[in-house]
């Protein structure tokens, strides 16, 4: 078992953090900002192991060196196309594990829409 978490400790280390994450989420137009897990060391010490971010695709010209980062290697080939062809805000949607059919859409509720009727 691990020692008891004194959050009195810790409390300026972690009220600079959520400074920080918030000029961060504001400065770089994030619609999303994720430390899980966030580690104390035996030395005490903070560490954020996995940090995600979501940037706002509305912001790209605020924000071109945040968009030159991203990894297309992670994606699908469908995904990959349709986020290269910048068709406005498309999600590609595969409709089955094994198959490659999917649906291209511009937004949460066509998708679900288009694809409940595609399984009918």
């Amino acid at each position: 078992m691990g020692e008891v978490f004194s959050c009195d400790e810790q409390a300026p280390v972690i009220a600079e953090l959520i400074k920080n994450m918030y000029k961060c989420f504001i400065e770089r137009d994030l619609l999303e900002l994720t430390i899980n897990p966030l580690v104390l060391t035996t030395d005490k010490e903070l560490i954020p192991l996995v940090v995600s971010v979501e940037v706002d695709e509305n912001a790209v010209y605020r924000q071109a060196e945040l968009f030159a980062m991203k990894d297309y290697s992670q994606m699908t080939k469908p995904e990959r196309l349709t986020a290269l062809c910048d068709f406005n805000e498309s999600n590609y949607v595969r409709l089955s594990d094994g198959g490659n059919i999917g649906v291209v859409t511009n937004g949460a509720g066509m998708g679900l829409a288009t694809c409940d009727l595609i399984e009918l």
